[in-house]
């Protein structure tokens, strides 16, 4: 499976920026905040990579 890679910052590349609503922004920090607890869990990281697997 491709590692995960961190970033940092809500940023595009060079250019930078978030460019949603202000009003999905705190929806947008809890998605975040979950999938990056969620990628660090063993158990969520092989069941990624088995339904990859079979389903790519």
């Amino acid at each position: 499976m491709t590692q995960l890679r961190e970033q940092v910052g809500p940023y595009f590349g060079e250019f930078g920026g978030r460019f949603v609503p202000e009003s999905l922004i705190a929806a947008l920090d809890e998605l975040e905040s979950t999938y990056n607890a969620a990628k660090a869990d063993p158990s969520f990281v092989l069941e990624l990579a088995e339904l990859h697997k079979n389903y790519t």
